[in-house]
């Protein structure tokens, strides 16, 4: 087993709840795109997770600049992972100059402030398919930020538990 997955984080134990409970009743899981990889524990999740799956991995390296560089050097374990530095604005140009496709998954935990949540769902959520999910970490230790935000901003289908410092899985049911 890689190395990747003995990093700490608080995304440990997560893992079955995504596919299971989050992801598993989608359908077809292609394209997934995490905004803010840190040490890239759920990055690579995502990658051993959906083997058939691309994952891309945006993030601007000014967090961790070390476990960016961690990240990129377990890149070749991964056949389907992608990491691209860059913020999450700069991103989405990239998406769009080079004709990716729709989004099934994309995990918001980045900027955790409101302001930083809510601009990361505005510029990527019109990316993401009918039927895709939108995840958000943290949205029980960050309640005032992510939590506001996924708790009192979004409507429509919603699940979350409030395990390891919560996730929220939010339906694109445009």
């Amino acid at each position: 087993m890689s190395s990747v997955f003995s990093v700490s984080t608080a995304w440990r134990g997560l893992e079955n709840i995504v596919k299971n409970d989050f992801i598993n009743e989608i359908g077809s899981v292609k394209t997934i795109v995490e905004i803010g990889v840190d040490w890239g524990y759920s990055f690579y999740v995502f990658a051993s997770l959906f083997p058939d799956a691309n994952v891309h991995g945006f993030d601007n390296d000014s967090y961790h600049p070390s476990g960016y560089s961690f990240v990129e050097s377990h890149l070749n374990e991964f056949k389907n992972a992608s990491l691209h530095k860059l913020e999450s604005a700069d991103g989405v140009s990239w998406w769009k100059e080079n004709n990716m496709p729709e989004v099934d998954v994309l995990h918001i935990d980045a900027d955790h402030s409101f302001n930083g949540v809510k601009r990361d769902f505005d510029l990527w959520s019109p990316l993401v398919r009918k039927n895709g999910v939108i995840l958000f970490h943290d949205i029980e230790s960050f309640r005032d930020d992510v939590g506001r935000f996924f708790y009192e901003t979004l409507s429509g289908k919603k699940k979350f538990t409030t395990q390891h410092c919560g996730l929220g899985a939010w339906y694109n049911e445009k």
